[in-house]
C-alpha cells in the first residue's frame, strides 16, 4: 500500500532522482557563464537548449507544470553533467571513440538526411545543436558502449547479483516507519539527533515501537503503528527508502535517513524471500550494475574537474 505522503511525487521525478543516483553536488563557481549556459564541465558547455531537447526526448508530456518542471530540469541538467564527467573519466582510461568511428556516425546521419532531402547543417539548425555537440553525443555513446562491453562481463554480473540477491530475487518486505520532522521543534522534536536517540531507545527496549510511533511520527501511517504494508525492491517506495529497507533483517530498525519528507526510521516486520535466479533477472542486474558504474565514475571525476551549474531561478 503506497503511503499518502508519496502520492504527490510523480514517477518522472523519481526516475530522474534514480538516474542521478547519489552523486555529490558540485561546487559552483562564483563567476557565472552567459545566461544560455546551463552548466560547464571543464571546458565543455552544456547549453540550456540541449537540456530542453533532452527533456523533450525522454519525458512524456514535456513540459510539465509547476514544481515538477523545475525538478525535472534540474535533474536533467545534473544527468548531462554526470554524463560528461563519465566521458572525461573514460578518456583518462584510454577508452574513447576514434576519429574514424565519429566520421562513420556522422556519415550515417548524412545518409539518413539525404533520403528525406535535407542537409546536416539544416538538421543541426532545426535541432539548435552544433556539430561539436553532436560529435560529443556520439563520442559518449561509443565510449560508454566500449566501457560496458569491457566491464560488465558475466562474471561481474554474477558477483553483483550474489552481493545483493534481495535486490533482484523478488524478495518482499513488510515494513513500518516512524517519520519525524526534518527540523527539530519544541512540540514534536524531530531532526537527526532526536531520531538517533529514539532508535537507541527502541533497540535497547526502553520504549515500545507502537508508543514511539504515536508519540513521534508525522506520517499518516501512525494510525496503523507505522505499518506501510509489503514492498518490493523497486516499488512502490522511492529508491532512497527501499535501498535502506532492503538492508534490514526481520525485526531490525534502520539508522535514521533523511528525505524530502523528513527523517525516517524503518522497521522490517517480516521477510518473504524471493526465488528468482540471475538468469531470470539478468537485464535488471545489468541495468543496476551499469548505473552503479555511472555513479562511481562521475563521483570520482567530479573532484578533478571544475563544474559549474547555473542556479535555478
Amino acid at each position: 500500500m503506497k503511503p499518502r505522503f508519496f502520492k504527490d511525487v510523480s514517477p518522472l521525478v523519481r526516475l530522474c532522482c534514480l538516474l542521478l543516483l547519489a552523486v555529490p553536488s558540485p561546487v559552483r563557481s562564483q563567476t557565472s557563464p552567459n545566461s544560455e549556459t546551463a552548466a560547464r564541465v571543464g571546458g565543455f558547455e552544456i547549453r540550456g537548449v540541449r537540456v530542453e531537447a533532452y527533456l523533450q526526448q525522454t519525458v512524456p508530456g514535456w513540459p510539465l507544470e509547476g514544481e515538477q518542471q523545475a525538478q525535472a530540469r534540474a535533474a536533467a541538467t545534473e544527468h548531462l553533467v554526470n554524463r560528461q564527467l563519465v566521458l572525461l573519466a573514460l578518456r583518462q582510461q584510454g577508452i574513447k571513440s576514434t576519429p574514424a568511428e565519429l566520421e562513420w556516425k556522422l556519415d550515417e546521419v548524412r545518409a539518413e538526411l539525404q533520403r528525406v532531402g535535407r542537409q546536416l547543417d539544416e538538421h543541426l539548425q532545426v535541432r539548435q545543436q552544433t556539430e561539436e555537440e553532436l560529435r560529443n553525443d556520439f563520442d559518449w555513446e561509443l565510449s560508454w558502449s566500449k566501457y560496458l562491453a569491457q566491464t560488465l562481463t558475466d562474471e561481474r554480473l554474477s558477483k553483483h547479483f550474489e552481493a545483493r540477491p534481495r535486490d533482484f530475487d523478488g524478495t518482499e518486505l513488510h515494513v513500518a516507519q516512524i517519520l519525524l520532522p526534518a527540523e527539530p521543534s519544541a512540540e514534536q522534536g524531530g531532526g537527526l539527533p532526536t531520531a538517533e536517540k529514539l532508535r537507541r531507545e527502541l533497540v535497547e527496549g526502553q520504549v515500545e515501537w507502537s508508543v514511539a510511533v504515536r508519540r513521534h511520527s508525522i506520517s499518516p501511517s501512525r494510525e496503523r503503528d507505522g505499518d506501510l504494508g509489503w514492498i518490493r525492491r523497486r516499488e512502490p517506495m522511492p529508491e532512497e527508502f527501499s535501498r535502506v529497507a532492503f538492508t534490514l533483517g526481520e525485526g531490525e530498525i534502520s539508522l535514521p535517513h533523511t528525505s524530502r519528507f523528513g527523517v525516517h526510521l524503518i522497521k522490517c516486520l517480516e521477510v518473504r524471500p524471493g526465488k528468482r535466479q540471475l538468469g531470470d533477472v539478468r537485464s535488471e542486474v545489468y541495468r543496476a550494475a551499469m548505473e552503479e558504474e555511472f555513479r562511481r565514475l562521475a563521483a570520482e571525476m567530479r573532484s578533478k574537474v571544475e563544474v559549474w551549474i547555473r542556479p535555478q531561478d
